[in-house]
């Protein structure tokens, strides 16, 4: 058993690989398109906090790490103009057609007998990140909205009749 994994560390690890291999030579690209990956990694834990289920960080890394490997070995990455968009696609389709198994293993015996074990341990070896990343994509998507424009202030000038 490792040390214990925070959500936080889940989601770098997880930003570190995609950087890695979906933008060597791009930098800038990359922090530009930052917060639009870190939306498409969390989705699926919105996904499974949202049907109430568990999932520990090490299944998580793997569900995404699957899910890259799909891109690379299926997608043209070449052509892709918006890695945040095609990615976001692949989890979407990832999540339609895995879905069901993946939430029978979400509430599956072995699952929540690893959860559980990892609490009552001193350093949880294998903690619920579905939770945490779901929080902070709700975060992001609150940040990302932009508030409403102010009416604009009438020129009272034109607005009163006869002093036009």
């Amino acid at each position: 058993m490792g040390a214990p994994v925070s959500a936080g560390d889940v989601l770098s690890d997880l930003l570190r690989a995609i950087r890695n291999q979906f933008y060597p030579d791009a930098p800038r690209a990359f922090f530009q398109q930052r917060d639009a990956l870190i939306l498409c990694l969390t989705r699926p834990a919105q996904w499974f906090s949202d049907r109430g289920v568990c999932f520990p960080e090490g299944r998580y890394i793997r569900l995404i790490q699957d899910i890259l490997q799909t891109i690379k070995r299926h997608g043209a990455t070449g052509q892709i103009r918006w890695f945040p968009g095609y990615l976001g696609k692949a989890v979407e389709q990832y999540l339609i057609h895995h879905g069901d198994e993946l939430y029978r293993e979400a509430k599956g015996a072995r699952n929540l007998a690893e959860l559980a074990m990892s609490k009552l341990r001193q350093s949880p070896a294998q903690e619920d990140v579905a939770a945490p990343l779901a929080e902070a994509r709700r975060i992001l998507l609150t940040a990302r909205k932009r508030p409403a424009k102010p009416p604009r202030a009438k020129c009272l000038q034109c607005a009163l009749p006869g002093l036009e």
